[in-house]
């Protein structure tokens, strides 16, 4: 049996999306907080081919994991089953530390050519270093939200947010990201020039692990978009290949990621971040290619 952890928002969702994929396998859909790891069971949706079975069934021995944790004991029975040697979990956590990320990277003479210089923070520093500040990055060090560009001009800061511009004096820099940064750590990136047309340009990049190395399955450019030469779009689809396959050696049972590129105005490609399982990407033809390659990982274990 094949499990399928969710959060439960998306329970009804996932249902589908095995329902309509569903062959001769069995596959178990939950979500965390109707598990119980000391009794070894959970409540779930069990899907074969003609049966849909709402039920407590044994906790799955291959776990694909498309859920985030922030509840404490949510977390706990997460750890639980990660850590569990009788279970295959993949995408143990979809919530990245990218500080980690970074390091990994950083220790490849290929990769970290493309990573801008980073350092570890916390809010109250870089607020004391405002007056240092000419063209950054800051990130949090857990998850994807709150990406800001920061590009000084003259006595004004342009901040640059996931979806709006704001343009604020010395005196209004603190308040204004003091509304944005609500983690205590980040990775501030002192980055190149990165506006054009008033936006930056990012690249998100889709993978998923296959039985011989990592796949593409989806590509797609973040806020406007640009027109990039083929020369750029190969290099980067191939390094994102070369970089998936090189962290997993260092966090093997990686499933489904994305990686974010952004772009200086002479077209160069930077790493920004990397992200966990997004069923954003969940068009009806990337749906099957996930779910063809969850099976042949589950049978590759037998």
């Amino acid at each position: 049996m094949i499990g399928i952890l969710c959060n439960n928002s998306d329970m009804d969702f996932f249902k589908d999306f095995v329902e309509k994929n569903v062959k001769n396998e069995e596959v178990l859909t939950f979500n965390i907080q109707d598990l119980d790891y000391e009794k070894n069971n959970v409540k779930g949706i069990l899907i074969k081919k003609d049966i849909i079975i709402y039920d407590y069934f044994k906790i799955p021995d291959i776990i694909f994991n498309f859920s985030i944790q922030y509840n404490r004991l949510n977390i706990k029975k997460l750890r639980n089953l990660v850590e569990d040697e009788k279970i295959k979990m993949f995408n143990s956590s979809n919530n990245v530390n990218q500080y980690m990320i970074y390091e990994i990277l950083n220790s490849n003479e290929v990769f970290k050519s493309y990573l801008m210089s980073y350092r570890l923070i916390d809010k109250n520093t870089i607020l004391l270093e405002a007056s240092s500040i000419k063209n950054n990055i800051i990130i949090p060090i857990k998850g994807t939200k709150n990406f800001i560009y920061i590009e000084k001009s003259g006595e004004y800061y342009e901040i640059y947010k996931e979806n709006n511009i704001e343009r604020v004096s010395k005196l209004g820099f603190k308040n204004s990201i003091n509304r944005v940064l609500k983690k205590k750590r980040f990775l501030v990136i002192d980055s190149p020039k990165l506006i054009k047309n008033n936006q930056p340009f990012i690249i998100r990049i889709y993978l998923q692990s296959g039985k011989k190395q990592s796949l593409i399955i989806y590509e797609i450019p973040l806020f406007e978009k640009y027109n990039l030469s083929s020369n750029i779009t190969q290099l980067v689809e191939a390094l994102s290949i070369k970089m998936f396959d090189y962290i997993k050696k260092f966090l093997p049972n990686l499933f489904l990621i994305y990686f974010d590129f952004i772009f200086d105005l002479g077209e160069n490609p930077y790493f920004l971040r990397m992200g966990g399982a997004d069923i954003s990407l969940f068009n009806e033809e990337i749906k099957n290619e996930i779910y063809k390659n969850i099976i042949e990982l589950s049978f590759a274990l037998e």
